[in-house]
């Protein structure tokens, strides 16, 4: 019980904030894996809570390329979002530090939450919270994310702080009908999900 509630109060520390994007920040997508990563986002952790652990010996090298702090994502380029992937076990499983900056348009709040998942035999990494989806694989040292739940569907791309970002998309490739995310009008008004209370059911 009292682990529990450590938990929970470690939780309920972390809070995610957000930089405010240039007015003529754009976001391409790149290729088809969503929206490459804003490095003008980011969700701060106000204090060391977190340890990422060496995996044990005996994990396969794809599931253990999870591990570490993923940064500069963004939800359809928008709301911005970090995962630090924090413990590893030989099966699979995983424990998670899920981040997110507050988005007003979107009425969704900061928050920070540790989440356990799992990586399943396709090589992807699931969780489940609420009736919220999500859904992260590895692309050529990306990470890329898939959202889904009553509030809509949605992707981004994280990467490795130090990383090089992907290429930019040149400008004459978003001719012939392609746009920007940031120029588009997406249409997108999810309903908020509510806001989440750290307890011992979040983790």
């Amino acid at each position: 019980m009292l682990k529990a509630l450590q938990a929970a109060a470690a939780a309920t520390a972390l809070v995610a904030c957000t930089a405010t994007a240039p007015e003529n920040d754009t976001v391409a997508d790149n290729e088809d894996l969503g929206p490459r990563p804003r490095s003008d986002c980011y969700t701060v952790v106000l204090f060391d809570g977190f340890e990422i652990k060496d995996p044990p010996e005996g994990t396969p090298p794809e599931h253990a390329a999870f591990l570490g702090e993923w940064r500069f994502g963004a939800w359809d380029g928008l709301w911005c979002h970090d995962l630090i992937v924090t413990e590893i076990t030989k099966d699979g499983r995983v424990k998670i530090m899920d981040l997110h900056a507050p988005y007003e348009p979107w009425n969704q709040p900061a928050t920070a939450f540790a989440r356990t998942g799992r990586i399943d035999n396709d090589g992807r990494l699931r969780f489940r919270h609420g009736t919220t989806d999500r859904e992260y694989h590895l692309d050529d040292g990306r990470l890329v994310a898939f959202r889904s739940g009553q509030a809509g569907e949605y992707t981004a791309m994280l990467r490795k702080p130090g990383s090089a970002p992907p290429p930019q998309r040149r400008p004459e490739d978003l001719q012939d009908g392609g746009e920007s995310l940031a120029d588009a009008d997406t249409g997108l008004q999810p309903a908020a999900e509510g806001t989440e209370t750290a307890s011992a059911e979040d983790l």
